[in-house]
Order: structure tokens, then sequence, then C-alpha cells
């Protein structure tokens, strides 16, 4: 469904964000084509999922933490889970492209190398997300996909799980190709433990510091979807969850030696804001940082 909005030609899915579809390795999130109109920027959010988008026409910028690239017609953007990601079309072009949200299911691909290394590629934020290509095959292939997807016709569903397959793996294989490099991908010799405790240990020594995942991914050599998914898989409780339980704490710690000031403790501990802390608080331990601190005065807090 095609419509015009604020400047912008629409062409999405809204309920792929909570119910992606399933095309065997493949989970769908979003799929379309947007027209960005002279100088109308796409606000900055974070991505929830891999994306690929191919510029059609025009020219713009990407964003992406707050890194400024220049995009252009043939151009590949790459984006991965955890970005702070926004886009601006030049005050004197319309900016039109593709683009496909997405995750690969690493559970089904486990036992192929070359599968795996996608699926680190698409995990992991680049310096250098930008891929030009001189052949508009893929495009094709996104345009075809996408009219595939509204005619749901017969065999629509096979057709655009190939669509898909085609689409990714042409643009990881151009990507490269055109870089002239091999995507690492977690090394066989060292055991699923081994990367645990690094990353425990990781957090456990640098608690006042980390604010997302990406960052421990990057200190240890991994994507942020591998160290998420192991991390899940060995001790039931998500990356984030131990993190977040960590600060607090190291926030009750330093409430039991001394400390009384609520906006010096999240800000030691690298929260955004006084309100993320005290709801983080609250999640973990049922009540508000001030409360505790009162019991602590009356006697009655437990570390």
């Amino acid at each position: 469904m095609r419509s015009y909005r604020h400047g912008m030609l629409y062409q999405y899915e809204n309920d792929f964000f909570t119910k992606p579809r399933k095309y065997d390795y493949i989970n769908l999130f979003q799929v379309g084509e947007l027209c960005s109109c002279y100088d109308y920027e796409v606000p900055l959010h974070e991505q929830m999922c891999s994306e690929i988008s191919y510029i059609i026409s025009g020219s713009g910028k990407f964003y992406v933490n707050g890194k400024e690239y220049e995009v252009k017609e043939g151009d590949f953007f790459i984006n991965c889970v955890g970005e702070q990601h926004s886009i601006k079309a030049s005050k004197h072009d319309n900016l039109r492209y593709f683009y496909i949200g997405f995750s690969i299911d690493s559970d089904m691909i486990s036992d192929n190398p070359d599968l795996i290394r996608m699926f680190e590629f698409f995990s992991t934020h680049h310096e250098q997300p930008i891929c030009h290509s001189k052949y508009d095959i893929t495009a094709s292939l996104m345009s075809r996909l996408i009219n595939e997807f509204y005619n749901d016709g017969e065999l629509s569903q096979l057709i655009i799980e190939n669509l898909l397959k085609q689409i990714i793996m042409d643009v990881y294989r151009s990507y490269v190709k055109s870089n002239n490099k091999l995507i690492k991908f977690p090394r066989k010799e060292e055991s699923a433990e081994s990367v645990l405790y690094k990353v425990i240990n990781y957090i456990d020594n640098h608690v006042f510091d980390i604010v997302r995942i990406g960052e421990i991914a990057r200190e240890i050599g991994y994507s942020p979807s591998y160290i998420s998914h192991l991390f899940r898989e060995k001790t039931g409780i998500t990356t984030q969850h131990y993190l977040i339980n960590k600060k607090i704490e190291k926030s009750i710690e330093m409430m039991h030696e001394g400390e009384r000031h609520i906006t010096k403790i999240a800000s030691l501990l690298n929260y955004e804001t006084l309100q993320s802390f005290s709801r983080a608080f609250k999640n973990v331990t049922g009540i508000s940082p001030s409360e505790y601190i009162k019991r602590i005065s009356q006697g009655k807090a437990i570390i």
C-alpha cells in the first residue's frame, strides 16, 4: 500500500515490528519504498533489526551514532541492531530508496560457516556501511520483492523467501568484495563458556562505563547479536538485564558507603537521566532510590 504523508512516499507494513514474518532462517520485520522530499528528515530512532537500504534516485545523508554519511543513487546502506539512525534528503533533491528490515536466526544456520559469516556481518556495526553497486540487479530484485509481497499471488511466499535470500546474500557478497575483506566470525577454538566468561568479566569490571551492549561486543571482538544470543542461552537472562542488575548493585553499595545524592549516583553509573536510573532501580529492588536511602537511615535496608 502506498500513501503520501508529510512530503514522503510510504510503503510498508507497521505490524511487522510486533509480528515478523518467517522465511526459513530470515525474520522479515519491514519492507518497502520511501521517498524523502527536499530536506525532509526521518527522525532519529534506534534500529530494532538489521536493515538494507538501496538508493534508487536522488541524494541525501544517513546519520548513524552521530556520524554523517553521504548517499547517492546506486548506494547500498547497511544498519545493524542498536544503532541510532536518522535520514535527511538533500535540499535540492528527492531521496528515494528501497529498504528491508530483517534478522537472521542463528540457531538455524549454526552448521553453515558461510551463513554464520553473513549473520555476523549483518549483526556488526560498520565504520564504512556504504557499498556502491554499478549494476541494478539487486535493486530490481528488491522492487520485485515489494511487488510480490503486496500482490500475494500463487507461490508468493516461496518466491519472497528466495528473493530475500538472494538480496541479502548479494549485498553481503558485494560489500565483502568492494572492501576486499572477509568478515570474521566467532572462532571455533574459543568455547562458548570462554566467551561468556569474557562478557561477564568485562561487565563486572566496567559497570560504571558501559551504556550499550555494543561496547562490550567491540571490546571482546564479537557481534552484539552473538553475545546476546549466547548470554541468554547460557544464563537464562539477557545481557542487558545482567548489566542493569550490576549497576543497581553498585548503586546500593555506594548508598551504604554514605553517598546520598541520587543524581550523582545516576551520573557515575552513566545513566542519561535521573528518571531512567530511578526506573531501573525500582524495577530491580521494588522501591525507589530515595525510599531505599530512607530505609538505610532507619537501619532497615539490607544489601
